[in-house]
């Protein structure tokens, strides 16, 4: 009796690439059938990752506006000696009223001089504008990717799992491909 009975295996080969709808080959003894199977669990898989997310924050902040100007800080006493020293040299040279000239001459050269030493040039606040000032910051952000579904399908009373890349739910009708071996 066990001589009659022709040994058969089912193999079933699962994936969107392998089904071709009511297509049945035969090969060398082996039988290929498409099957619709009634999916009974399925588990979204997903990977997790972490990514820096930009923050941008801006407010708006006084910003000074400044005005160059310059200052004379010479005293009336740097005046005074330079025109005593320039009186001086003028003093030495010529005689009469080109004396008095040169003396003149000396004096106002000699004040001009010590007026100059002492000039500054400084920055003074006038005022304030508004500004926009913004700063970026980042967060990390956790990130979840679907990568894919644990499948369990149910045909003719036998359980199957695999993974697809698809997303499938409880009680969708996915192919399977059946192989009967003789």
């Amino acid at each position: 009796m066990f001589n009659q009975v022709k040994k058969m295996s089912v193999t079933i080969a699962l994936g969107a690439g392998l089904m071709m709808s009511g297509c049945a080959t035969s090969m060398a003894g082996v039988a290929t059938y498409n099957q619709n199977a009634t999916v009974i669990g399925a588990s979204p898989k997903y990977s997790t990752s972490v990514q820096r997310v930009p923050f941008r924050a801006c407010t708006m902040v006084d910003v000074p506006i400044y005005q160059q100007s310059q200052h004379n800080n010479n005293s009336t006493g740097d005046t005074i000696i330079g025109a005593i020293i320039g009186g001086v040299i003028g003093n030495q040279f010529g005689s009469g009223s080109g004396k008095d000239a040169a003396t003149a001459l000396g004096a106002v050269i000699g004040a001009q001089k010590g007026s100059q030493n002492s000039t500054t040039t400084t920055n003074r606040i006038v005022g304030y504008r508004q500004q926009n000032q913004c700063t970026t910051t980042y967060t990390n952000e956790t990130v979840e990717k679907f990568i894919g579904t644990y499948v369990t399908v149910e045909y003719n009373g036998m359980k199957m799992s695999y993974t697809t890349q698809r997303q499938v739910n409880v009680g969708d009708t996915v192919q399977i491909r059946v192989s009967l071996n003789n």
